[in-house]
Formats: C-alpha cells, structure tokens, sequence
C-alpha cells in the first residue's frame, strides 16, 4: 500500500518516507543550519551598522538571509552596479578593490580583504552604486540579505541610515589621493603608467590650506607640483607688454597681470616645473570657498624617478 508521502511495506506494516519525503526534510534540516549559521555570523557585529541592531533584530535577518557559494575569483559584486542585498562573509576571504579613474584610464587598487564576520554592499540600502568590486579568493560563502527584508526587520530606524550616510560621507570627504591622481588631469599623469600612478599615491603629503594662501609664485623654483583634491584655485600670470605713448612717442613698457586658470577638483598644476626643473610659470592663489582647500604635495624627487625617460613627450 503507497501514499503521497510515503508507503507500507512487509508484513508489520512499517512506514518509510518516499524521496519527496526525504529531499523535503533534508532540505529544511540546511535551511535551520544556514540560519544557525548566518546568526552566529551577525552577532559578531564586526561593522558599525551590526553594532547598533538588538539581538532580535539580528535573529530576525538571520532568518532573512540566504547563503551564496562562490569559487575562487568570482565577482560577487561590481563598482557602479546597483546591488539588492546587504552582504556578511560567512566563511572564506574575499578581495575588496576601488576603481579609480574612466575608460582607460581605469586604475583597479586593493583596497582591503573581507573575512568571516565583515559586510558590505551597504549602500544597497540607500539605493546608491556598490562603492568597489568584490571577489572571492577562494571557496567562500557570503550571506545575502535583500534590502526590502532588511527595512522590514529595521523598520524607520534612524540610527541605521545615519551611520550608513556618516559612512559614505566619510568617503567623499576623505578620498585618497590614488582616487585624485588616477583621474589624469595634467600632462605628466596623462603618460604615467597605472603602477607608476600607485606608486606615486603613496610618496604624496596631503595639505589643508587656508583660503586666500599664495600657493606658489610665478618665476620662483619650484621643489613640488599640487593636486586639489577639494575646493580651488586661481592661477595668475604677469605679463610686460610694450607700448608706444601716443604723445611724448617714447617707448615704454608696462605689466598686467591675467588670470589664467581656476584649478578645481581634480587639477594638477606646475607639473612640468616639477619634472622639467623649470621655474614656476604662474602664481597659485588658494581661493575663498565654504570649506578649506585640500591638496597633495608631490615632491620633486618622486616625480623624476617615475618620469625619467619621458622629458620629451611633455609638451610644456
């Protein structure tokens, strides 16, 4: 005698589960472990927006989350896409990498390695792109937690948004100056090679400079070429034009000056004094904006050692 959920064999008449049966339990046995699993991960809190949910919040989004599996190099998520679901390592190590600059002059730095415990695709949350690409760098099991299951745990939590947006502000006002440099944006970057550019990242010294700060003086000699990574800049020159006066005939001479430029995020200026040992071509004024101009200082050193061989193809 057989049954939709199993059937009778032998003469005791004894009862044994049909394979729906058994694919059945077999599978709500994973799902309890997963969740089991993806708990313990939570309440380990390694991220500043765990640290401010309650203990039932994080059972709850335990129940929530689904366990992805991926190989090593797998792309789990990519810079710029709009992802759907906060993501928690549940085992294994994955690669972390920004991507700076456009097209191609795309630069791919390292940024950080995710384990067990850490979580990103934040920014889902406030539907706003993935920040970096993540991949795997080996098995690895990542637990995903759609954004609509994630409000419906949280609710209008206004501490949740809060940390999120002091996060990605953070990010805005602090990029890092392979994030300035990989945008290429004066001559002597424009020939850099992509490790010459990281190397570069590395030697710059960051300053924050007052409004209204002389920044460099046309005809001086010059030690470092500038970078604005916030706020701007305008560029002077003086130049001596020669007239005749119209009643004594005499010729004279006088100087004007002519604002040539106004530097801006991004900018780089007195690059080819810096690589070419001329003198400054400009005075650099720091102009008066709502926050403090931020520069990187790229000695003169550097810039030679990474630029040798290339003198020629600047054209100043």
């Amino acid at each position: 005698w057989s049954r939709k959920q199993g059937r009778r064999e032998g003469r005791e008449g004894r009862w044994t589960p049909s394979r729906a049966t058994m694919s059945s339990t077999s599978d709500m046995d994973e799902m309890v472990e997963n969740r089991k699993k993806i708990e313990k991960v939570l309440q380990q809190r390694l991220s500043e927006l765990l640290k401010i949910l309650t203990d039932r919040e994080i059972r709850n989004l335990s129940n929530k989350g689904k366990i992805h599996r991926f190989d090593k190099d797998q792309v789990i998520s990519a810079h710029g896409e709009l992802g759907d679901s906060l993501k928690c390592v549940v085992s294994g190590s994955l690669e972390a990498s920004s991507i700076y600059g456009q097209g191609a002059n795309e630069i791919s730095q390292r940024e950080l390695t995710l384990g067990r415990g850490n979580t990103f695709g934040e920014e889902a949350i406030l539907d706003m792109p993935c920040v970096m690409t993540v991949k795997a760098l080996g098995p690895c099991e990542v637990c995903y937690i759609h954004v609509q299951h994630f409000r419906s745990v949280i609710g209008k939590n206004a501490d949740v948004n809060a940390v999120l947006r002091s996060s990605l502000t953070w990010q805005e006002k602090h990029k890092s100056p392979l994030q300035i440099l990989a945008q290429r944006k004066c001559k002597l970057l424009e020939i850099m090679s992509d490790d010459a550019i990281k190397t570069l990242s590395k030697e710059v010294e960051k300053m924050y400079i007052e409004s209204d700060t002389l920044l460099c003086s046309q005809g001086d000699d010059g030690d470092s070429m500038f970078i604005i990574i916030k706020g701007c800049a305008r560029a002077t020159c003086t130049r001596s034009i020669a007239f005749q006066d119209p009643t004594t005939k005499e010729n004279l001479t006088k100087t004007i000056e002519l604002e040539t430029q106004v530097y801006k995020e991004g900018d780089a200026f007195e690059d080819a004094c810096v690589a070419l040992g001329q003198q400054r071509i400009a005075t650099v004024l720091a102009l008066v904006i709502d926050t403090l101009p931020v520069m990187t200082r790229v000695k003169l050193e550097s810039v030679r050692i990474l630029c040798r061989g290339f003198e020629e193809r600047i054209d100043v």
